[in-house]
């Protein structure tokens, strides 16, 4: 195909090309000056480091694009490469050591990552993901999946005479396992940013758009999904049925005394499971009609709950809004979920079927004519209980 650029525009555009990547280079070397090219970026704050890997696999995905737009004609070479060398300065606050030629985290060839790569990997989903905030345990699954232990029973303590023996204790044992599911999430992004020279931020922007489409499916799978097919059980299915009761009236004002029960009942009943609440991140996921109505109830003094709902809790705990489960409840109602999210297990899964690198980006092949091309971004999820006891669910709740 012939090149859309006459001899001297492709001078001048490769001169603009190189010195601006030589100014984003420069730009990020200064950002982050304790971190020196092979090492991995464990000075880095979490938030820092789940960005700088967004916009990596930004990066990445577009070099992929700008490649084979190179081959064809498309574009010049320059930006191809330039693009290339970005996405491997970036690269070296994560690569360890490089399995490939190049050492590009796109190049056939593969790389070793750090050890604590899966935990960066995981973390850039937290941000998409409400199971994850409220504090759901990650687990990086290593193969087609992964064995936890999990106590049903525990050990009883009583007083005793001097001499005499205590009662045994019986410890009933099940078992956890963790056998993520894949979930895919597909974006078109716009030629400008696969094409912008710059490398300054559009490509973190590409990675977050596709991740929180991900984020969002797996909230809803991990929830409330039903485990049919190659979907996860969600969470309000494993919890064991007694702590699961209808809202004892409509969510209205009229209602309100009854409101306050239903909250104060769900708390009571994940007590009853003593598990410990120090520690286990107590809160509450809802969704945002359910927000809606809680922060519009009155009393006689004023405000019942909406004080606290825009300080961030509900009764003394934090809440989470997602409208994956909107209408998820019995016959299409609301529901309202409490419980302990340290006690839950969220997975991921590295190798094997899933992904090395825990997602991965892919570019399909791209329509040049049409000036379109779709990325896909896969990986492989699960959620699990380790105890089925340290959940409650409201079902069945509406609003007139």
């Amino acid at each position: 195909m012939k090149n859309l650029f006459t001899p001297e525009q492709q001078k001048a555009l490769e001169a603009i090309v190189a010195k601006r990547v030589e100014e984003t280079v420069a730009a990020i070397k200064a950002a982050q000056p304790a971190i020196q090219p092979t090492a991995t970026a464990k000075g880095m704050k979490p938030a820092e480091r789940r960005k700088a890997l967004r916009a990596l696999m930004g990066l990445a995905a577009k070099a992929s694009y700008l490649q084979l737009a190179a081959e064809s004609g498309l574009v010049p070479k320059a930006l191809s490469d330039a693009c290339v060398k970005a996405a491997t300065e970036a690269q070296s606050l994560f690569v360890a050591k490089s399995g490939s030629p190049t050492g590009a985290l796109f190049s056939a060839g593969g790389s070793l990552l750090g050890e604590d790569y899966a935990t960066d990997v995981i973390g850039i989903l937290y941000d998409a993901t409400v199971v994850l905030q409220a504090g759901a345990r990650p687990e990086a699954v290593h193969g087609a999946r992964k064995n936890l232990g999990r106590l049903n029973s525990g050990a009883k303590a009583e007083f005793v005479e001097p001499g005499q023996e205590p009662t045994a204790s019986e410890i009933d044992t099940g078992m956890v396992v963790l056998a993520p599911k894949k979930i895919m999430g597909i974006i078109e992004p716009t030629r400008d940013m696969l094409r912008d020279p710059t490398f300054a931020g559009g490509e973190e922007t590409f990675t977050t758009d596709l991740l929180n489409a991900m984020g969002v499916k797996s909230d809803q799978q991990c929830l409330i999904g039903d485990g049919s097919g190659p979907r996860p059980t969600g969470l309000i299915r494993q919890v064991k049925k007694a702590n699961v009761f209808n809202a004892s009236a409509a969510y209205t004002q009229a209602n309100r005394e009854a409101i306050i029960g239903d909250l104060d009942k769900a708390e009571r009943i994940v007590r009853e499971s003593k598990h410990p609440f120090q520690g286990a991140k107590p809160g509450w996921v809802f969704s945002s009609k359910t927000l809606e109505r809680l922060k519009s109830l009155r009393d006689g003094a004023g405000w019942i709950f909406r004080q606290q709902l825009d300080a961030g809790t509900l009764n003394g705990y934090p809440y989470y809004v997602t409208d994956s489960i909107s209408g998820a409840g019995t016959g299409g109602k609301d529901l309202i979920i409490f419980g302990l999210w340290d006690t839950t297990s969220y997975g991921m899964g590295f190798g094997g079927e899933a992904p090395e690198s825990g997602i991965l980006i892919e570019m399909a092949e791209p329509k040049f004519t049409r000036d379109l091309v779709t990325f896909k971004g896969v990986g492989y999820v699960d959620l699990k209980l380790r105890y089925d006891s340290t959940f409650c669910v409201i079902d069945s709740i509406v609003y007139a």
